[in-house]
């Protein structure tokens, strides 16, 4: 089986269920077309409770935080937020390119969430502010 197309891990998929009551509703999903990082979407979508814009694209599919960026700067500017849905190294550099802040190892299903004023074309290095981090380990234990 090739890396595309490797599902995720039984912890991967309660991570994602879980992260997903976490979400904000974005303006628009991207996300990478790998099985994994289709599944991690499809099992947290239900926890936005709404309808959002999905692009599947297989250019996500990228172990490099620059094409990552080159992409969301081709962002139009109506798109208020946007959810990416990808792999490591790429997210994890990326968010530590954009925010400066070193959040260590960013696994399966966390959710970093940043914030940046201005056209999406101008997003730079050190330009993004990190509002928040959260790894599913982070989250309360549900009660049985």
């Amino acid at each position: 089986m090739c890396d595309h197309e490797r599902p995720l891990a039984p912890r991967g998929e309660r991570a994602a269920v879980a992260m997903g009551e976490r979400l904000s509703v974005p303006d628009l999903v991207l996300c990478s077309t790998a099985r994994r990082a289709v599944d991690t979407w499809e099992l947290a979508r239900p926890g936005l409770g709404a309808e959002v814009e999905v692009a599947f694209e297989d250019s996500l599919y990228t172990f490099d935080e620059e094409d990552l960026l080159d992409r969301v700067r081709e962002l139009d500017d109506g798109v208020a937020s946007v959810l990416l849905v990808g792999h490591n190294p790429a997210m994890e550099m990326l968010l530590l390119d954009l925010t400066a802040e070193d959040v260590g190892k960013f696994p399966t299903a966390a959710l970093a969430t940043t914030a940046f004023d201005g056209p999406w074309s101008s997003l730079a290095e050190g330009k993004a502010k990190l509002e928040s981090f959260v790894r599913p380990r982070d989250l309360p234990v549900p009660e049985t």
